[in-house]
């Protein structure tokens, strides 16, 4: 068995995890997947003589029809797309009126808008999307042929992230993080227009000034556009010594065991990996919820679920963690990573392999 990677070598990078007599080679594109014409994509993937086409994709609209195409015709098995977020909302239908009003719109933008999207299911044979809110906005909102579209939840290997007491002790001694702290936390892209990490240090700020007497501490981990902003945020406040950015890590399941109550408060989301690896390692969830997080996060004793957008809902979550006590965080750390390993473990990739070979 060969694995092609078009373009970015992802599984090459871990090939002491594949199994025997399984390859894996990269082919490089000449342009971005934006850019790509549907004849240089042709030739391209006709000459790998690959059977199965597998076209990981961050958004909906990540490339265009014409390397859809492309890949419906040149692969010589099948075709499956994943889908990982839900496509930006388009709004409510309106229209205008024109002529000085004297003849209505048809409201054209919002049906060329949902056509755009539509355009995008018709060449996979299969659309795999990673979470039942993405697969129902799809199907419900753009029409995508519900026969097509097959949810299948992200999964994590659940022995690597697993609680670690010597990774807790290791990873908070490099932070600066006193023993007895509380640690509130998380590990993201540094993007306020997707992760809301804006909203994490407000909520901190207002719970630290609500519990001056508490050992609190906040964690950001990770790098992105917002990094400068999200730092200047934080020196503004008072509590800016306990609000960290350790940066970017290769090691987040050494990152997650020294966090204790796992903040994610995006504005989107499809089905995260970190707030997977996260409660995975005995994390306490607080999260917006959006997205496939309501089916991580379903149920009262699993964390504090806050209607979309709601910052005082995200807080009182972060108090009544932090109320909880350390007993009783461990107690929920149990019982998160249990429901995991029984939803959301490596058996996923099993059931996508599963898909592939079906189709």
């Amino acid at each position: 068995m060969v694995i092609v990677e078009l373009d970015e070598p992802v599984i090459a990078e871990h090939r002491e995890r594949l199994a025997d007599g399984v390859e894996v080679c990269t082919a490089k594109l000449a342009k971005s997947p934006e850019r790509l014409r549907f004849g240089p994509a042709y030739r391209l993937i006709r000459r790998i003589r690959a059977d199965i086409g597998v076209f990981v994709k961050g958004w909906p609209q990540v490339a265009t029809v014409s390397l859809d195409l492309a890949c419906r015709l040149a692969f010589r098995g099948s075709f499956l797309t994943i889908e990982q977020l839900a496509p930006p909302y388009r709004g409510p239908k309106s229209t205008g009126r024109h002529f000085g009003g004297l003849i209505p719109g048809l409201g054209l933008w919002w049906y060329a808008a949902g056509l755009k999207l539509y355009v995008r299911s018709i060449f996979p044979k299969r659309i795999v999307t990673v979470s039942r809110a993405i697969a129902s906005e799809l199907v419900q909102h753009y029409g995508f042929p519900i026969i097509k579209v097959v949810p299948i939840s992200n999964g994590i290997d659940a022995k690597r992230f697993a609680p670690d007491r010597a990774a807790r002790v290791k990873v908070r001694a490099s932070w600066g993080v006193p023993e007895g702290a509380i640690v509130f936390g998380t590990v993201s892209r540094l993007s306020n227009f997707h992760k809301g990490l804006d909203i994490a240090i407000d909520m901190f700020a207002q719970l630290c000034a609500a519990n001056p007497d508490r050992l609190l501490w906040c964690v950001l981990v990770g790098s992105g556009p917002d990094d400068a902003t999200l730092k200047s945020q934080a020196r503004a406040t008072e509590w800016s010594s306990r609000i960290l950015f350790p940066g970017p890590t290769e090691r987040p399941w050494e990152v997650c065991c020294g966090i204790d109550v796992f903040l994610m408060p995006s504005h989107f989301e499809g089905m995260p990996l970190a707030l997977l690896e996260g409660m995975a390692c005995g994390c306490c969830p607080v999260v917006m919820g959006v997205g496939g997080i309501t089916e991580i996060v379903c149920d009262a004793t699993l964390g504090w679920l806050a209607p979309p957008d709601d910052r005082e809902a995200f807080l009182r979550g972060m108090q009544a963690a932090l109320a909880l006590g350390a007993d009783g965080r461990a107690a929920m750390g149990a019982r998160v990573r249990q429901h995991v390993i029984e939803h959301f473990a490596e058996e996923q990739f099993g059931k996508l392999a599963d898909l592939i070979e079906r189709c």
